[in-house]
């Protein structure tokens, strides 16, 4: 199980496509959730950080192998692949990978098939 993690500056200007985007691809979820299976991709999450006056996504991936999953989106002709490679053209600006300090994850492969376990708490104190 490999992890990455990027963060990206948009484009000046780009939040509402970024917006547009994020409701597109939750209501596309059936298509983006077979990509990530044929990906080999476990985890995909996005999330929109504001600082200096700018806007970032920090984008998280767990996948079997990163060169596997890069690989796969590069030849892809998947309408879904095909929206996201035109959102990153017309939003990104930059992007940097960030240093993965730890990375713990719950997520075990059995030989007999997948068995995802989640476990995610939430306090309010």
């Amino acid at each position: 199980m490999e992890t990455l993690c990027y963060k990206i500056k948009l484009k000046k200007g780009s939040l509402k496509q970024v917006r547009q985007w994020a409701e597109q691809m939750n209501i596309r979820a059936g298509e983006v959730f077979e990509t990530l299976s044929l990906e080999g991709v476990y985890v995909e999450s996005v999330f929109l950080e504001k600082s200096d006056n700018n806007y970032y996504l920090i984008y998280f991936v767990k996948a079997e192998s990163l060169n596997d999953m890069r690989e796969f989106s590069k030849n892809s002709t998947l309408p879904i692949e095909k929206f996201h490679k035109d959102f990153k053209r017309t939003t990104f600006e930059s992007s940097a990978e960030l240093e993965s300090l730890i990375d713990f994850d719950r997520i075990k492969a059995k030989s007999s098939g997948l068995n995802l376990i989640v476990a995610t708490m939430f306090t309010n104190e």
